[in-house]
């Protein structure tokens, strides 16, 4: 695994263009304490509920909101009304730029996640993933399946 692994709650539709590379950035209202390097697990949320591939964090800019579009817009993987829907009441924000990218050739679905690590609940953000741990032996036993 990289240095800091997470697992971000992602809707279907944005979860699926980070997976494919037509979204170059992840934008967040808060700054997660990444780095650049770490590795990003991406859940999509409902109706999918899998973890569906990865992503390597790049820069992770914090800059005000009209910055933030001005420099990421080409590869935002947004509309301008939703970009500015999800900041709307927040001066400033955060963009983890994307520098690689992976689809995993099976999903890994809630069900089967909850069968192998007891309690399991997906974050509504994010959350870390401690190595060593079921879920960290999970996640990086998914990644690498075929």
């Amino acid at each position: 695994m990289a240095r800091r692994s997470a697992l971000f709650a992602i809707r279907p539709r944005y979860a699926e263009a980070l997976t494919d590379g037509r979204k170059g950035v992840e934008f967040r209202r808060v700054r997660p304490t990444l780095e650049p390097g770490d590795l990003v697990f991406i859940y999509s949320t409902g109706p999918v509920r899998a973890v569906i591939g990865t992503f390597v964090c790049g820069e992770i800019v914090e800059a005000r909101v009209a910055t933030l579009w001005r420099k990421y817009r080409s590869i935002a993987g947004v509309a301008k009304p939703t970009f500015e829907e999800y900041f709307r009441g927040l001066d400033d924000g955060s963009a983890i730029e994307v520098a690689a990218h992976s689809r995993w050739e099976r999903a890994l679905d809630i069900d089967a996640i909850r069968s192998r690590v007891v309690g399991f609940t997906p974050p509504q953000s994010y959350m870390f993933i401690r190595q060593g741990t079921p879920l960290a032996r999970l996640m990086e036993r998914s990644a690498t399946a075929p």
